[in-house]
């Protein structure tokens, strides 16, 4: 059987970055001879540096997840301090995953996580059988909530799409999906959408959200709907579907109760995305959900220490900026707490290879340092939810009293930014000026 440090399950964005995390860890371990660890070469130090063994498995062909699909910008304007389209943003992470040592597993599904810490896997490329890991870092991503899980009657005709199938036979298939479009939910897939089919001509009749306000990003209802003229129509829901083999209209309504029919031959649903968690039905305790710190101790953790959660399968991020960095350090966590539990000896220091970010370490368990840590057998580890980074670092840092705030939609991160005397202070990405959507005084 063979046998890895780290095994990551899912190649999108949160899965390459977990394994690029996991990888770049290195162990410097006191020379034992007993062990049969290899002494210094240059016979000046105590320590011998071992590398960790990472694997990374993805079902589909190729690594890259829901980012193949994205041709729009809005991408790396935080990591990477450009913007990029999605399909770029994971080119530059598949040619770094692919430059590394990880073993890359594509074509290859996860059908079992077993209490032994091995994993059932079947693939082209050997088949079915088991892989033993000392750490699981689950980086599954989340799938669309489709129409059948919503109170909506009437048949269920072909047209009926949720926004990313429909973006993925839009941008990756050619398909023609239709002429005339209604999107039911107003998160930011579904406004990508209804962008996407305004520059194709197709006619986007309107958005229907249930909401009093848009569920999406403020820079993409700008961007996707004002500027294409696309009407949002808030506080309503579709109520019934109509046609037989082809949807040929929907009836909705508004919280008053009253009802339009509009005509469509397409309907689009862009109502919630569901952590996919399903290979942990194994274990029969619940998940912690987001509200309770995934940084806990392992008295209050409710999964196996050695089985981590990264990207979207942990909580629906907003930005896949901040997914590539949490990932990466869920996946020198999880390294961490490998290389802990792989040797019964006290682990003297654990470093990462950094030359090539350019990001402050987020702090571990304690407080402590990622970069910095020293770790053994009783003192794991554990994988975080840094969503708070993100608000820390919209704060402003000694700055004079406000005399206005605007929220920048330069880009998706929406930051909050704050005039003083000295100019204009809290935008993440460094602009000087941000770029106004709504100004307070």
């Amino acid at each position: 059987m063979e046998s890895f440090d780290v095994v990551v399950i899912g190649g999108g964005p949160a899965g390459m970055a977990a394994a690029l995390g996991a990888a770049e860890c290195s162990i410097l371990k006191e020379y034992d001879e007993a062990q049969s660890i290899s002494p210094p070469r240059d016979g000046r130090s105590e320590f011998t540096s071992q590398a960790p063994k990472v694997a990374l498995v993805e079902r589909a062909l190729m690594l890259g997840g829901i980012l193949n699909q994205c041709t729009h910008y809005g991408f790396g304007l935080t990591y990477f301090g450009e913007e990029l389209t999605g399909q770029e943003y994971a080119k530059r992470f598949i040619d770094k995953v692919s430059a590394s040592d990880i073993r890359i597993l594509t074509d290859t599904t996860v059908m079992e996580i077993n209490p032994d810490r091995t994993l059932t896997i079947t693939g082209v490329d050997g088949g079915f059988r088991k892989i033993k890991a000392n750490a699981v870092i689950l980086a599954t991503g989340c799938r669309e909530r489709p129409i059948g899980a919503l109170p909506v009657a009437g048949s269920r005709p072909s047209g009926v799409f949720t926004a990313g199938a429909a973006q993925k036979m839009l941008n990756l298939g050619g398909y023609d999906i239709g002429d005339k479009f209604v999107i039911l939910g107003s998160g930011d897939v579904g406004l990508i959408v209804a962008r996407e089919l305004a520059q194709r001509g197709k006619e986007v009749i309107t958005v229907i959200e249930r909401e009093a306000f848009c569920g999406g990003l403020e820079r993409n209802r700008m961007n996707c709907l004002e500027r294409y003229g696309i009407s949002l129509n808030t506080l309503t829901t579709v109520s019934k579907v109509h046609g037989s083999s082809r949807i040929t209209g929907v009836t909705v309504v508004d919280m008053t109760g009253n009802e339009n029919h509009i005509e469509c031959d397409a309907l689009i649903t862009s109502v919630g995305l569901i952590p996919e968690r399903e290979l942990l039905d194994t274990f029969t305790t619940p998940l912690i959900e987001r509200e309770t710190t995934v940084a806990a101790p392992r008295s209050s953790r409710l999964l196996p220490d050695w089985l981590f959660l990264c990207g979207n399968a942990a909580y629906v991020h907003d930005l896949v900026d901040d997914v590539t960095i949490e990932s990466e350090q869920a996946g020198r966590m999880a390294c961490a707490f490998s290389m802990a539990s792989r040797f019964d000896s006290t682990l003297h220091a654990i470093s990462y290879s950094m030359s090539s970010m350019d990001h402050t370490p987020l702090l571990g368990a304690g407080g402590m340092p990622l970069g910095s840590v020293e770790c053994n057998s009783d003192n794991h580890m554990y994988a975080a939810d840094m969503s708070a980074s993100r608000d820390s670092s919209r704060a402003q840092i000694g700055a004079t009293p406000l005399t206005s705030k605007v929220v920048c939609i330069a880009c998706p991160k929406e930051c909050e930014a704050h005039i003083t005397d000295k100019g204009w202070v809290g935008l993440a990405c460094g602009r000087k000026v941000p770029v106004v959507v709504e100004q307070t005084n």
